[in-house]
């Protein structure tokens, strides 16, 4: 091996490390959302529209306007 293929491998050796330090920041930050229904799973029963039906078929419904970021009341008016 010459000196530049012994600089490239260290190279990606270091942007490895970095790939994997990202790696590691990113799976520490997750919450289980499963955490969450308990506090949820009859919350949105409560959600109805103006002539009474229900707003959400079901959780997973009410839930993703969390995730699009629109609050459910927003969503029934």
């Amino acid at each position: 091996m010459n000196i530049a293929e012994d600089t490239s491998i260290k190279d990606l050796q270091r942007l490895k490390k970095k790939i994997e330090k990202q790696i590691n920041a990113k799976k520490n930050k997750k919450v289980k959302k499963e955490n969450f229904y308990n506090h949820i799973k009859d919350d949105h029963k409560k959600h109805l529209r103006s002539d009474g039906r229900k707003l959400f078929r079901s959780v997973v419904d009410y839930l993703e306007c969390y995730i699009n970021g629109l609050p459910p009341i927003a969503k029934s008016e």
